[in-house]
């Protein structure tokens, strides 16, 4: 879920949370010797960031998100968001 708090006519803040389900799987191979792994799991993600609308269907927005699992993963992002 993603929530959106206007705060002046083109700027607003941006609240975010989810839940997470992952599945990865990996092989390996050297010259000498070769394995496999396999791991899964469940968790919260959640974040905050800001929204600029330059038009009415175009915003910029700059986000840190946290996906909260046995390993924690903190991401930055900046992305351009088209609505139609």
């Amino acid at each position: 879920a993603v929530g959106q708090l206007p705060i002046t006519g083109n700027f607003s803040m941006i609240g975010r949370l989810g839940f997470l389900m992952w599945d990865a799987d990996a092989d390996v191979k050297t010259s000498t010797e070769s394995g496999s792994a396999s791991e899964d799991g469940t968790g919260l993600l959640y974040g905050i960031g800001g929204a600029y609308s330059f038009t009415e269907s175009l915003d910029g927005r700059l986000e840190y998100i946290r996906y909260d699992s046995d390993d924690n993963i903190d991401v930055l992002s900046a992305s351009l968001v088209m609505q139609f």
